[in-house]
């Protein structure tokens, strides 16, 4: 097993998309803003979250746009992350110097398709990003020595410049570039 802290800084806004059950689309501004408050990753003491697998995800994503092999295969590749690489903790503290909080977020508004067509209608949503800057450390885990990892950082190094995380990444939102990686064990 190996290990590597990894930190990470954002390049842009991250945008907070959690699937909330039950929601509806919202009529008015007041009723947007408290879905999308709704929709933000937070523990017990207020302090905002990031998924570790919108990580991961990431990281498959990039391999996969990079036509990333293990052995000759694209497809091994993607088993082999998808079952041995693992980013702690699960749910990543974000930060820019001090904790974040809900006085850290920007709400921002914009028209988005609904439906499916013909019926298709358009329809404004909300969502809740944190500024450029935001930054978070987590440990990345391969689990065997199968696969190497100093490969795999350098995909998740493209993944946050080309792919992003979270919510809003085709208007450029969650992009990241990790700034330090470093041994663990």
């Amino acid at each position: 097993m190996v290990t590597r802290n990894i930190k990470i800084k954002g390049i842009s806004q991250y945008g907070y998309s959690k699937f909330v059950e039950g929601q509806k689309t919202p009529k008015t501004k007041e009723q947007r803003m408290k879905n999308a408050f709704e929709r933000v990753y937070r523990d017990e003491k207020g302090k905002l979250l990031i998924p570790g697998a919108q990580l991961k995800a990431c990281l498959l994503h990039s391999a996969l746009l990079n036509e990333y092999k293990i052995g000759k295969s694209k497809a091994r590749a993607q088993e082999l992350i998808s079952a041995l690489f693992q980013v702690k903790p699960g749910m990543i503290h974000v930060h820019n110097g001090h904790p974040l909080l809900d006085k850290d977020l920007i709400y921002n508004e914009a028209p988005t398709k609904v439906g499916q067509p013909p019926r298709q209608q358009m329809t404004m949503t909300g969502i809740y990003s944190l500024p450029e800057g935001w930054q978070c450390e987590f440990e990345v885990i391969v689990i065997t020595n199968a696969i190497e990892l100093d490969p795999l950082i350098e995909q998740l190094e493209f993944g946050g410049i080309i792919c992003g995380i979270g919510g809003k990444r085709t208007w450029g939102w969650g992009r990241f570039e990790v700034f330090q990686s470093s041994k663990v064990r």
